[in-house]
């Protein structure tokens, strides 16, 4: 009996419009040109340090804090007088504290020039923003609300400072290091992905403060490359009628972030599909289709599916009945590993592994 295809991948609404595309700019070594002598200019200044950059500051009397920064920072020179436009020659970025006639002939000096600019609380001359920052270099998280609200972007960065572990400067920094090495251990681009997969499930570990579990981890990289090659799939069903996806559990939102394909009813809201890994294949399953069959030729061909079960294609007893019939069912796609977890934060969780 000939099979059904699988869905055509589905590709609409990958992304959500953005306000202003998020980048991170290599400074370092480069000559940065900062303008006036406030206390946001000195936050500006020292932010373009940081990042690497020689900052020439151009002020005629810097207020204290600024004087304090220029003090304390060898790669930031003080030039006691107003800047003038010669000396955006040569400069990666531009930052100013200006307002009115200047700020608009500082903007346009370094338009001019082909630099990118920002004068302090003037969007109109500005070409980009500083959003709030999460500090965990390499690891950099950045927030923007488009200049909306800045008050929560501080509640937002707040937030992440509180979840992301501060020992993941340690894991980022060794993260480089094995790189180098992983390619000739894993060649494969599969097994790869695997090992990363096991460096962040110890990163984020509750038990682990630093790196000390890193050799642990080289030795997993040596285990992956000697195992074998074809990795066994598996299907994670997340009950997600509710359709609001800031009920789904952090597990939930964990599998949509580490899954290669996600298989969803046609009417699932965009932003539930937005949590999900950018890479991964979107297949829209309708009440009609032949469910088991898809999501078992996907986890057989080695892939990890999450599939969102809305109540439009299966109601609690249609999504037990397509775990069964994976698991243990007579068909032939029986023997699937099926992991069932919950889709909003008070549910309880259950799981079925094929044996």
């Amino acid at each position: 009996m000939t099979r059904p295809a699988l869905p055509a991948e589905t590709r609409e609404a990958r992304l959500l419009p953005l306000p202003k595309l998020p980048i991170f700019l290599e400074l370092a070594g480069a000559r940065a040109v900062v303008a006036g002598n406030t206390g946001p200019v000195a936050w500006k200044a020292e932010l373009l340090a940081a990042a690497g950059a020689r900052v020439f500051v151009y002020a005629g009397d810097p207020a204290p804090e600024l004087q304090a920064l220029i003090a304390a920072t060898p790669s930031i020179t003080w030039i006691p007088r107003p800047w003038q436009p010669a000396d955006l020659d040569g400069a990666a970025i531009a930052v100013a504290g200006a307002s009115d006639d200047e700020a608009t002939r500082f903007a346009a000096a370094a338009r001019e020039r082909n630099i990118p600019v920002n004068v302090i609380d003037q969007p109109a001359c500005c070409d980009f923003q500083f959003g709030a920052i999460v500090n965990r270099a390499p690891v950099v998280v950045a927030i923007s609300t488009d200049g909306a609200a800045p008050v929560l972007a501080q509640a937002v960065r707040r937030r992440i400072e509180a979840i992301l572990p501060h020992g993941l400067s340690d894991w980022s920094a060794a993260a480089k290091r094995v790189r180098a090495r992983l390619s000739g251990i894993l060649p494969l681009a599969g097994a790869r992905r695997r090992f990363w997969e096991a460096f962040v499930d110890l990163a984020f570990a509750p038990e682990v403060r630093g790196i000390d579990h890193l050799a642990e981890l080289e030795g997993a990289a040596e285990a992956i490359a000697s195992g074998p090659r074809r990795r066994r799939g598996e299907v994670v069903i997340i009950p997600a009628g509710h359709r609001d996806p800031e009920l789904l559990t952090l597990k939930a939102v964990r599998a949509l972030q580490g899954a290669d394909v996600i298989a969803h009813e046609p009417q699932l809201p965009v932003p539930m599909l937005e949590l999900g890994r950018r890479e991964a294949q979107r297949l829209s399953l309708a009440p009609g289709d032949d469910i088991v069959h898809s999501l078992a030729q996907l986890a057989n061909a080695g892939r990890r599916v999450v599939w969102l079960a809305g109540t439009g294609s299966a109601g609690t007893a249609g999504v037990a009945a397509v775990a069964a019939a994976l698991t243990e069912g007579t068909k032939a796609e029986a023997g699937v590993r099926v992991r069932l977890m919950p889709g909003i934060q008070d549910a309880g969780t259950s799981s079925l592994q094929a044996q």
